[in-house]
């Protein structure tokens, strides 16, 4: 049966929102998530042990990061577009990085899902949601991706990080004319994994944990090629299960069971115990 995998190539972001964990993580901590980059081949050795291992769905969101930091990401893209085992995959991107150009060669991949972060609806929302400007450049952006988008091969996804704010008109004809998915549940912001107390502003919760996350099915491959449980939420990787290049993904994927397993059982431990995902295994 073919899974679906999140791999890890950058935790660098040129944003700093204020619910973002590199506002809980300690100092230290940071320094050393801010140095992990996957290069590209060991990104194109990790994919080809993944498909021959049936995986054939990749995830690429950073876990506090922007994908567009990299600058070899789009050829990390290519390979993935360009390899016949592969069926999809998608990331998050705040849109803020790219030109024309990587536009039209993103919206020309057929088999991506890009979903584009949405953090506010004008120049002062977008400054009190991420602490940066760049709501210019984001929306001269999204007028080039409205323009090119009768066009597009992939699907587009708009995700709103912002609570209870109108959509602007160009995201409407977006929705309305082009089919392009509004996502509003990304409103309500999670925990990341205990990190962050309930007294942020906007913070839903805490809610009832039910079952296996579905995050900790997919597991997650670190830029030296370790495998994680979570690349969300796991802050400190206190789940990791040794390495791809090692131990190999058949022994891997037996030690998430085991955590999974717990989790079918009310079981939730380390990072998950504290963990308030609202999308996934909570009522």
């Amino acid at each position: 049966m073919a899974r679906e995998i999140n791999i890890q190539v950058i935790n660098t972001c040129n944003l700093n929102c204020k619910f973002c964990a590199r506002n809980w993580v300690d100092p230290c901590t940071l320094i050393n998530i801010k140095k992990r980059y996957m290069y590209t081949e060991i990104f194109k050795k990790i994919v080809d042990k993944c498909v021959d291992y049936n995986i054939d769905t990749f995830c690429l969101t950073p876990t506090m990061g922007e994908p567009f930091m990299d600058t070899a990401f789009l050829q990390k893209l290519d390979y993935l577009e360009h390899n016949d085992k592969v069926k999809r995959y998608f990331f998050s991107t705040n849109f803020i990085l790219l030109n024309e150009q990587m536009i039209k060669q993103l919206l020309s991949y057929k088999k991506l899902g890009l979903q584009i972060s949405v953090y506010g609806y004008d120049a002062e929302s977008f400054e009190r949601t991420t602490q940066m400007p760049g709501f210019k450049r984001f929306m001269e952006n999204l007028e080039i991706l409205f323009i090119n988008l009768p066009k597009r091969k992939c699907t587009v996804e708009l995700c709103i990080r912002f609570k209870n704010k109108p959509f602007t008109s160009l995201l409407k004809i977006m929705r309305d004319t082009y089919g392009v998915k509004i996502n509003d549940k990304e409103q309500l912001n999670f925990n990341l994994g205990g990190l962050i107390s309930y007294d942020l502003e906007d913070m839903h919760g805490p809610h009832k944990k039910e079952g296996i996350c579905p995050t900790a099915e997919m597991g997650c491959i670190y830029e030296n090629g370790d495998m994680g449980l979570c690349y969300m939420n796991d802050i400190y990787g206190e789940y990791n299960f040794g390495s791809i290049f090692v131990e190999g993904l058949d022994k891997l994927y037996e030690q998430i069971s085991w955590v999974t397993l717990g989790q079918s059982e009310g079981i939730y431990k380390k990072c998950c115990k504290d963990c308030d995902e609202n999308w996934s295994i909570y009522e």
